[in-house]
């Protein structure tokens, strides 16, 4: 794609019209939609005047299915991948968002659907996103001076890796007046003023007492999530059924970012991948260990 156009004070690569669904064809991923560093950059990220981020949703648009890569921001530019233009009807599902840098907001507001971002950079903060709700969402291997994941307004069915980090400290999320999590996990990191979350059936490796309200929450060490590098609950790993169907009941007939359903072996796992049962019983499923 050739070109820019002016969207939120960063040229955009691609503006997706309002209630318009912009679909990726092909392969999961295969599709790729690329912003551009700028000319003459103003930090370490290549940012600048003429940097271009990726996409910039209207109110009720969606982009599904495409990569997401190298988007920039200005110097103090918000959205290297996405800017949406509010939390509730600007969507962004399936997609790989991955190598953007910015300012801050590698993904800015917006409700972010089952998608990967991993290894984004941001000069100041929120290297994984900024507001937004996410649903379903791998977060890993990505910095920013701090919070790089700020203010989200909720986050259900998430996994944040152990990959992420800031300048010091380890203040993965900086929540706002009040933020919502529920059956996601956090494998490294702390929220900054806990105190403002209301967390229900998650796995987190600090101590859950100091949530607002905490139900169902377990903590433990990152070893005892017994997660592969991606993410991935192992056979044995306590993550597994963790989830509650109840809480989103429209995960039932939905796959996580490998294709794997996401109800497996009689419940919902924690986090946003699940431990693929088909493997271990393939023998006693015969032909439908793939159905």
């Amino acid at each position: 794609v050739e070109g820019s156009e002016l969207q939120a004070s960063v040229q955009t690569r691609v503006v997706v019209p309002a209630n318009v669904r912009l679909q990726g064809e092909g392969a999961r991923y295969a599709a790729v939609i690329r912003g551009a560093a700028a000319s003459e950059p103003e930090d370490d990220y290549t940012n600048g005047v003429d940097a271009i981020r990726c996409v910039y949703l209207s109110a009720g648009a969606t982009i599904a299915n495409f990569t997401l890569t190298d988007g920039h921001t200005t110097a103090n530019g918000h959205g290297g991948a996405v800017y949406a233009a509010n939390n509730t009807t600007a969507m962004v599902v399936d997609c790989l968002v991955s190598n953007n840098f910015g300012y801050a907001a590698t993904l800015e507001s917006g409700r972010i659907v089952r998608c990967r971002v991993v290894n984004n950079k941001a000069t100041e903060r929120s290297c994984l996103g900024e507001s937004g709700r996410y649903y379903g969402c791998f977060f890993d291997k990505s910095y920013s001076r701090i919070r790089p994941l700020y203010q989200p307004v909720s986050l259900d069915f998430c996994t944040l890796g152990s990959g992420n980090r800031v300048a010091s400290g380890s203040q993965i999320i900086g929540p706002p007046s009040k933020m919502v999590m529920r059956n996601s996990v956090m494998v490294y990191g702390i929220i900054y003023q806990p105190y403002k979350v209301w967390a229900t059936n998650c796995v987190v490796n600090f101590a859950v007492s100091s949530f607002t309200d905490a139900y169902h929450c377990v903590s433990m060490s990152a070893a005892n999530m017994k997660l592969s590098a991606d993410g991935v609950p192992t056979v044995d790993s306590p993550l597994n059924n963790a989830g509650d169907v109840a809480l989103a009941p429209d995960c039932v007939n939905e796959t996580d970012l490998d294709g794997v359903p996401r109800v497996l072996n009689g419940g919902v796992d924690a986090g946003a991948y699940e431990h693929d049962w088909r493997v271990e019983y393939k023998n006693d499923l015969g032909p439908r260990a793939t159905a």
